[in-house]
This record gives C-alpha cells, sequence and structure tokens, in this order.
C-alpha cells in the first residue's frame, strides 16, 4: 500500500495542475473572445474605445466581458486570478498555477489586447 500510494499521491497533485492550465487557457480564450465581442458591440453603438473589464462595484474581475466573471483568487486559494495595478492604459491581472508559478498578463484599453510578456518563460508559453 506504501509503494502505490508512493505513485500515485505525486500523480495527483501532477494531475490538478494539469486541470487547472486547461481552465487557465479557457479562461483566456474567452477573456480575449469576450475583449473582442464586446467592443464589436460597443462600434456599433457609436463608441469606438475599449473598456475596462470589470463593471464597478462588481464583486468578481472580468465581469463586464464574461457574463458572471471569474472569482478572484483569495487568500487561501492555490490557484486562481488576481487583479493587480494599473498604469496608464494597462491594468496587470495575475494567473497563479500554485505557490511556486504565476505570470502576470497585461490589458492595454489602448489596443484591446490581453497578453503575457514574451520575455516570462516557458509558463506563459503554456497558456497562449
Amino acid at each position: 500500500i506504501g509503494i502505490l500510494a508512493g505513485i500515485a499521491v505525486p500523480r495527483l497533485f501532477v494531475t490538478r495542475d494539469d486541470a487547472v492550465l486547461v481552465r487557465a487557457r479557457s479562461d483566456i480564450a474567452s477573456i480575449r473572445s469576450g475583449i473582442i465581442n464586446k467592443h464589436n458591440a460597443d462600434m456599433l453603438s457609436g463608441k469606438f474605445t475599449y473598456d475596462s473589464l470589470e463593471k464597478s462595484g462588481a464583486t468578481n474581475i472580468f465581469t463586464n466581458i464574461l457574463q458572471n466573471g471569474i472569482k478572484e483568487k483569495g487568500a487561501s486559494d492555490v490557484s486562481g486570478w488576481k487583479k493587480g495595478g494599473t498604469t496608464g492604459s494597462r491594468t496587470v491581472y495575475t494567473f497563479a498555477l500554485n505557490k511556486n508559478q504565476s505570470v502576470d498578463f497585461t490589458y492595454d484599453t489602448a489596443d484591446g489586447s490581453f497578453s503575457c510578456p514574451n520575455d516570462t518563460g516557458r509558463f506563459c508559453q503554456e497558456l497562449e
């Protein structure tokens, strides 16, 4: 039983991280699609700028482009999205896979881009 547990338990953690990665890729695709859809709808009504990704007063993040948004990562959560600071037209969102792996994404209201810098390494590439 000890040998089986020694093999199975580490595999369960890898499987969990794989599932969180797949969810993050889905989130990123939904966020990018939501940005485009919202911008196109705004253009039809004569507004040609990109908005914030959150509605004011909302408890979740990405509520301006996703129907229910995404629950922001809490202090006790191992993985998830967290909104960072805003500088000029850029807002930083951090995705954490676990306590040791995280990557910053930047949303730019000047051009509607939502991306992680190319120099952040392999984790960024796995999510893109």
